[in-house]
C-alpha cells in the first residue's frame, strides 16, 4: 500500500481513536504530568470521540484532513487533547489540498505537526506527548525514502516510539518518582498502534456503506485501580479551557497576554479557530481577554484539586454532583468533596460559567449596565457525560441532585448522560427545588454519605427530604421577572403602581408559583416570617438556609429572628447563585426550610 485516500484515512483515525478509548482508565491512572488529576485517558478520548463523530468524510484526503483538524480543535479536552488537535491541524496545514497521501507527503506532514504541536506550547517539556510526536516525525522523515509501502513505514516508525516512549520515565522528575511513562505520550502511541494495525490489514473501506462510523459507548469499570502515590502539587486551581472563533486570530498575542495568568499554557488553532488551555486561580479573566479575539464558543474551568481528590485522597466511596443552581458555601462544597457542574449565563453574546467565569459582583454589575437581559441555558449532554464517565472510574456510584425539572432542562440533560454510560451506578434526582432548597438537599445528602449510608438510603432520605422542603423566594420588585419574560409587562406595569412585592414558592411539580402578595419590604418579611413559624409549630423545622442577592444585612437580620421564633440556626446564609439573581434581581432573598414531619 503506497497510497492513502480520504476515506481510508478517516477510518484509520478511528481505528487509532478506539484503540485510546480502550485504554483510557489506564492512561488515567498513571496521569502523573503536568498534574495528577487522573484525566488524561477521559480527555484524548473525548477528543478522539468527537472526531470519529464529527468528521466529513471524503474521497479527497486533503478534504477529509481537514475536517478531522477542525473535529479535533472543536472537541478537543485537556493538556493533551489541544496538543493532540494541534498536531493533527499541523498535518491539515502541510496536506492541503492533496488528493491521495504518498509516503512521502504523509511522512512530510507528521514531521510538520510535530513542530506545529511544539509552537503550541509557551514552555515545551521534554518527556511528554511531544517528545514522542517528535521521535516518530523524525523517524518518518529519515526512512520514508527507502519504505516500500506504508506498512513498512509505520514498523519503522513505531519502534521508535516504543524507545521514546519508554525514555519518558527518565526525562522528567515526576514520572521518575512515580516509576511511570508519560499518560499522554502513552496514548499518543496507542493511536498510532490503533492507526497503524488498520493499514497492516489492508486499509480495507469498500464494503463500508454510507461511511458508516464505529459506535463509541464509554463503559464503567467495576473493578478500581491501585493509585499512584503522587503528592498533590497544584500552583493553580482551575484546568481552564476555551475555543474562540473569528477573523485572523493572532496565536502569539493570545500567548503573550495570557501566559501571565498561570502555567500549562497552550495555544492551538489557526487564523479561524483557536483552542487555549491554561492552568489558573483567574478563570474568569481568561475568557474576558479571550473576548478580544474573536466569539467564545465553548468554555470550561475544571477543579483539579477536587479531580485530585477523586483520584488519590477519596474520602467517600459514593459521588455527589449538584450543579451551580445549588447554593452552597465554597467551604462546604470542599469538606464534603462535592461536584459542581455550572450552568451558563448570558449578556447579549457574551457567555459566562455560572459563578466560575462570573462571579457575584461582576453579574449585578453586568445587570444593571447591560442593555440586554441575562439569559440562562443547562449543560448539555456532554458536559454531564464527561463528568460522570470519570467519577464512575474512581467510585462505587454517584448521586446527581439537579435543579427542579419544571425550571429547567438540566435534569434531562443529566439523566440522557447517566443512561449513555453502560454499567454505571448512577442516580438523578429531580430536586423539584433550587438554590437554597436545593442546597439543603444536597447538604443533607452529603452528611449521609459521609455517615456511610448505603447509595439507596442516601437517594430515598433525598426524595424524603425533598417532599418536606419549603421555599420561600422574596423579591424587591416583579421588574427583572418582566425583563425575563416571566412576568407579562402589564401585569408588571400594575405591580410598580402598588408597589407589589412578590412572594413566591416552588410547588410539588417543582414549578414556580406567587405563594402570596405584599406592598412593603416589612410586610414581605413579615408574611414570610409567619409562614415559617407556622411550619414550625406544625411539623417543626429539621434545618433552614439563606440566600441572598448582595443584601447580606437582610439576609442575616431574617435568620436570627428565624432562630429565635424556632430555636433552629441557619446551615449558612450566602450569596445567592446568578441563575436565580437573573430572574429575581439585587435584593431578592431565597429561604428554604426542611421540616421534621411531612
Amino acid at each position: 500500500m503506497k497510497e492513502i485516500s480520504g476515506r481510508q484515512l478517516y477510518y484509520a483515525f478511528a481505528a487509532g481513536g478506539q484503540a485510546v478509548i480502550a485504554q483510557r482508565e489506564d492512561l488515567n491512572k498513571m496521569n502523573v504530568y503536568p498534574v495528577p488529576d487522573g484525566d488524561t485517558g477521559s480527555n484524548l478520548s473525548f477528543t478522539l470521540k468527537n472526531i470519529i463523530e464529527q468528521t466529513q468524510i471524503s474521497q479527497s484526503a486533503g478534504e477529509t484532513m481537514q475536517s478531522l483538524a477542525e473535529s479535533a480543535l472543536s472537541g478537543a479536552r485537556g493538556n493533551s487533547g489541544i496538543l493532540f488537535a494541534q498536531f493533527v491541524n499541523g498535518m491539515a496545514e502541510n496536506i492541503g489540498d492533496a488528493t491521495h497521501l504518498s509516503i512521502e507527503k504523509f511522512s512530510s506532514a507528521v514531521s510538520h505537526a510535530a513542530k506545529t504541536a511544539y509552537g503550541a506550547i509557551s514552555n515545551p517539556v521534554e518527556g511528554t506527548m511531544l517528545t514522542v510526536m517528535k521521535d516518530f516525525g523524525d523517524s518518518l522523515k529519515e526512512k520514508h525514502l527507502t519504505a516500500k509501502d506504508f506498512v513498512s513505514l509505520l514498523k519503522v516508525g513505531m519502534r521508535v516510539v516504543k524507545k521514546s516512549l519508554a525514555s519518558t520515565k527518565d526525562k522528567l522528575e515526576a514520572l521518575k518518582k512515580a516509576n511511570v511513562i508519560d499518560a499522554g505520550a502513552k496514548g499518543f502511541a496507542a493511536f498510532l498502534e490503533g492507526f497503524m494495525e488498520f493499514i497492516e490489514q489492508g486499509a480495507h473501506v469498500d464494503h463500508l456503506q454510507d461511511d458508516a462510523r464505529p459506535e463509541i459507548r464509554f463503559s464503567a469499570k467495576a473493578e478500581h485501580h491501585d493509585e499512584i502515590d503522587v503528592d498533590e502539587d497544584l500552583t493553580f486551581r482551575y484546568c481552564t479551557e476555551g475555543y474562540v472563533a473569528g477573523e485572523n486570530i493572532d496565536l502569539e498575542n493570545i500567548r503573550s497576554r495570557l501566559g501571565s495568568y498561570g502555567d500549562s499554557l497552550i495555544v492551538a488553532g489557526s487564523k479561524k479557530m483557536a483552542r487555549v488551555h491554561i492552568h489558573t486561580d483567574h478563570p474568569d479573566k481568561i475568557f474576558q481577554t479571550l473576548r478580544d479575539f474573536g466569539e467564545i464558543r465553548e468554555q470550561k474551568a475544571d477543579d483539579m484539586h477536587r479531580q485530585y481528590q477523586m483520584v488519590h485522597a477519596r474520602k467517600f466511596e459514593i459521588a455527589l454532583v449538584i450543579d451551580s443552581t445549588c447554593d452552597l458555601p465554597d467551604t462546604v462544597l470542599d469538606e464534603h468533596q462535592i461536584y459542581e457542574v455550572p450552568l451558563m449565563v448570558n449578556f447579549g453574546d457574551m457567555q459566562f460559567l455560572d459563578g466560575l467565569t462570573l462571579k457575584t459582583q461582576k453579574f449585578y454589575k453586568l445587570l444593571s449596565s447591560e442593555k440586554a437581559h441575562p439569559t440562562t441555558s443547562q449543560p448539555n449532554i456532554k458536559t454531564f457525560s464527561k463528568l460522570y464517565d470519570h467519577l464512575t472510574s474512581h467510585y462505587t456510584s454517584v448521586i446527581s441532585i439537579s435543579m427542579s425539572s419544571g425550571l429547567s432542562g438540566t435534569y434531562n440533560s443529566a439523566k440522557q448522560a447517566a443512561d449513555s454510560i453502560d454499567g454505571a451506578k448512577i442516580s438523578v434526582v429531580d430536586s423539584r427545588e433550587t438554590a437554597s432548597g436545593l442546597g439543603l438537599l444536597a447538604l443533607n445528602a452529603a452528611r449521609d454519605i459521609g455517615k456511610g449510608l448505603s447509595h439507596e438510603e442516601v437517594v430515598r432520605n433525598i426524595h424524603s427530604n425533598r417532599d418536606r422542603t419549603h421555599s420561600f423566594v422574596s423579591a424587591r420588585s416583579l421588574k427583572y421577572f418582566v425583563r425575563g419574560g416571566r412576568v407579562s409587562p402589564l401585569k408588571g406595569f400594575i405591580g410598580k403602581l402598588i408597589n407589589l412585592k412578590p412572594i413566591i414558592g416552588v410547588d410539588d411539580e417543582g414549578k414556580a408559583f406567587f405563594r402570596q402578595k405584599a406592598y412593603s419590604y416589612r410586610q414581605s418579611d413579615e408574611k414570610i416570617l409567619a409562614m415559617i413559624q407556622e411550619l414550625h409549630e406544625t411539623k417543626g423545622i429539621q434545618n433552614f438556609a439563606i440566600v441572598h442577592g448582595q443584601d447580606e444585612e437582610h439576609a442575616k437580620a431574617m435568620a436570627e429572628e428565624i432562630t429565635r421564633r424556632t430555636g433552629v440556626s441557619p446551615e449558612y446564609v450566602d450569596d445567592i447563585t446568578p441563575v436565580l439573581g437573573a430572574h429575581a434581581g439585587p435584593g431578592a432573598m431565597d429561604i428554604a426550610v426542611i421540616t421534621r414531619k411531612s
